[in-house]
């Protein structure tokens, strides 16, 4: 039953990717955490699914990256 209830979480480098910055914009709404680039409007897009009791703030560095590339990003 503890094993179920637990799952991994985010560490700092995950926590840091979470903040708004000149280069992407970070929000969250009813759970979605989304990555949108600034210097570019995104025509293509990426939705993450979390998995393997991860939460998904812990896919934050990845999604950061890809949205750093022009590519919206939803974790969803």
């Amino acid at each position: 039953m503890i094993w179920v209830a637990t799952s991994y979480k985010p560490q700092e480098l995950a926590k840091n990717a979470l903040i708004s910055d000149n280069i992407v914009q970070v929000s969250t709404k009813n759970d979605l955490i989304s990555f949108t680039p600034k210097s570019v409007e995104p025509t293509k897009g990426l939705i993450l699914y979390p998995g393997a009791k991860v939460e998904a703030k812990a896919y934050a560095p990845l999604a950061r990256a890809v949205a750093e590339n022009g590519y919206e990003v939803v974790v969803v």
